[in-house]
């Protein structure tokens, strides 16, 4: 069973070993995959963990609960780009021409609730359909989500995240240059970059004797 205990480790890996883990052993129910998950953190990760999501609900900043598009989120989620369109007021920051499904995963452990905005909060649930313009919030909080938010917010993330904002995530001394473009790549999509945004990004932080060379050779 694979294991992430420290903030130093890879927790994307381990999030993709976590699945693979799973879809080999044929796992579906959810209550099982909730405790096998629970058990696989531990040491200084743990805490960590258990502040996240410990009796805490899910909730979904970018939709609104004054869509008039069904009762459930699975009405959501099935909902065609013409409904969610014409309900966009309730789906801020959201482009047009989604689907539902574009915004609500499909439930699994592969889930990307980016869109809809989805964190973890100590708000009580609010149904889809109760009116009044604010987020959703979900009971619980599934095996899915949590590996969603720890790919995302994982502590390591967050800090190169304000790094790479502030323009401190340089090149280590002993990093590749593939290494370091993979992590501008990373945190300059999470961010919105543009490609040239990026590029600027890599050229002003990339160690001199690498940048002396990309000038050299043109």
């Amino acid at each position: 069973m694979p294991e992430l205990s420290s903030f130093e480790q890879d927790h994307e890996k381990f999030r993709d070993d976590f699945i693979a883990y799973i879809h080999l052993a044929g796992l579906n129910d959810e209550a099982r995959i909730r405790n096998i998950l629970d058990r696989s953190v531990k040491g200084e990760v743990r805490e960590w963990y258990r502040r996240e999501f410990e009796n805490k609900n899910w909730e979904l900043q970018n939709v609104l609960n004054n869509s008039a598009i069904g009762a459930t989120i699975a009405h959501i989620c099935g909902a065609n780009a013409v409904a969610i369109t014409r309900a966009v007021a309730s789906f801020p920051n959201v482009l047009l021409g989604l689907t539902g499904a574009d915004i609500i995963p499909t439930r699994g452990l592969d889930e990307n609730w980016k869109i809809a905005g989805g964190r973890p909060t100590n708000a009580v649930p609010v149904t889809p359909n109760a009116g009044g313009g604010v987020p959703i919030i979900l009971a619980g909080i599934r095996s899915g989500q949590r590996l969603d938010h720890i790919k995302n917010h994982f502590p390591s993330t967050d800090r190169y995240l304000r790094m790479f904002e502030i323009g401190a995530l340089k090149q280590e001394a002993h990093e590749s240059v593939s290494s370091y473009w993979a992590k501008i790549l990373k945190y300059g999509n999470q961010l919105g970059y543009s490609n040239a945004q990026k590029k600027t990004a890599f050229m002003s932080r990339v160690r001199k004797d690498i940048k002396e060379e990309i000038y050299r050779i043109g």
